[in-house]
């Protein structure tokens, strides 16, 4: 059984928009960083057919009579969609895999702001931009590490409790 393929799906079908708009730009990079945008939506929709994740833990509750399936959260996947994520704009979508919606949210919003006024920016104020540009890295790289804590964090939680933490 497939699990968390959909993640998949959404994110390769936004890359695919993103990078097919690209490519009827007028400037020969944005050309290759479509072609390469292109390139990510294929390996997302690979990775929604072809990825499988561990099988869920088995835990009892003690309130109700049946047993729950608790999910597994790998971290190394989180790393890798909280990166692929970000280099697409797209902060906080390891955040979001691991289970905290909210802040992944607020991350993404921050992001996209951070992304599209130091993009903005760059024709009229190069050094705010790159200020801007320079927020955004090191936002990029610390959403990264958060998410592999955090679905370290996740694993521990039910490993011990036997609940998701949040």
């Amino acid at each position: 059984m497939y699990t968390g393929s959909g993640l998949y799906i959404v994110f390769g079908i936004i890359i695919l928009l993103v990078s097919i708009s690209l490519l009827f730009l007028q400037s020969t990079l944005l050309f290759i960083s479509g072609l390469v945008g292109i390139f990510f939506a294929i390996l997302f929709f690979w990775l929604a057919n072809a990825v499988r994740t561990p099988k869920p833990k088995v835990v009892r509750d003690t309130f109700y009579s049946e047993a729950k399936q608790i999910p597994y959260r790998s971290p190394i996947k989180s790393a890798l969609i909280a990166f692929i994520g970000g280099v697409f704009g797209l902060l906080g979508m390891g955040h979001m895999y691991v289970g905290k919606k909210r802040r992944g949210f607020g991350i993404l919003t921050l992001g996209l702001v951070l992304f599209a006024v130091s993009l903005s920016l760059s024709f009229l104020s190069p050094p705010i931009a790159i200020i801007l540009g320079i927020a955004y890295i090191i936002m990029f790289i610390r959403q990264i590490f958060n998410a592999i804590k955090f679905a370290k964090e996740f694993n521990e939680t039910v490993r011990t409790t036997g609940k998701k933490p949040w």
